[in-house]
């Protein structure tokens, strides 16, 4: 325990600050982080291009199958024409979130973003690459 890690005294039952409960501190980070990449996804703009850490936030709410980050996904994909790159993500995210319960935001946006999931390098981003590629094959 001394040396960190999962196993550490944040995390351990025997901590009285984590009510007896091990994992407890693990999860509190996780749910400030979650809501922290929501916060992320719901500032994005339609007036700017997207920075690193909003794709980021998507594909790391897509990956956690976050369903609060349903709406700002959305949001994302109705972006104006132009903005591929932004509602390619946003619609690879949603699908890994909702899986079969996408499928009328598929249909409807899969056409404008397919070049774009096309293009993705999957040797830089293996984890979008794959999932872009079970879109494709849709």
């Amino acid at each position: 325990m001394p040396n960190g890690g999962s196993d550490n005294c944040n995390s351990c039952w025997f901590n009285e600050r984590n009510d007896a409960v091990a994992g407890i501190a693990k999860e509190k980070w996780e749910g400030a982080i979650r809501c922290r990449l929501v916060g992320i996804l719901d500032a994005m703009s339609e007036d700017r291009r997207a920075i690193g850490v909003e794709f980021t936030a998507m594909k790391q709410l897509g990956l956690w199958k976050e369903l609060t980050a349903t709406g700002g996904l959305r949001r994302v994909l109705a972006f104006r024409e132009g903005r591929d790159l932004e509602a390619a993500y946003a619609l690879v995210a949603l699908a890994s979130v909702l899986g079969d319960g996408a499928e009328p935001d598929i249909e409807l946006h899969l056409d404008r973003v397919r070049p774009t999931l096309e293009r993705i390098d999957r040797s830089v981003d293996a984890e979008l690459g794959g999932l872009a590629n079970e879109l494709l094959r849709r």
